[in-house]
């Protein structure tokens, strides 16, 4: 997404909350004038917002020396493949 949140901070933390509580709102409106359900909104809000908040958890943790990360993907890979294709450290 391009935002510069820190997660680690209290500031970036609330950031993120701002912005996925302005999300829902805009998802219960969005849904309520196409006659949809809310939560498959809310489902690709959390898909898009968890892998980029995912994301940068991973680098700061390779960044800080963890010596690898582990993923427990229950048969859904795209997302954990999505994380790792965005990653700024090398693997390897």
């Amino acid at each position: 997404m391009g935002l510069d949140l820190d997660v680690s901070t209290p500031e970036g933390a609330f950031g993120i909350a701002s912005l996925v509580l302005l999300l829902a709102l805009i998802a219960v409106r969005l849904s309520r004038r196409l006659g949809m359900p809310s939560l498959l909104l809310y489902l690709g809000i959390g898909m898009v917002l968890g892998i980029d908040i995912a994301a940068r958890l991973c680098d700061d943790l390779l960044a800080q020396g963890a010596p690898g990360l582990h993923f427990y993907t229950l048969n859904r890979s795209k997302a954990t493949m999505q994380i790792y294709e965005s990653l700024s450290v090398g693997i390897g």
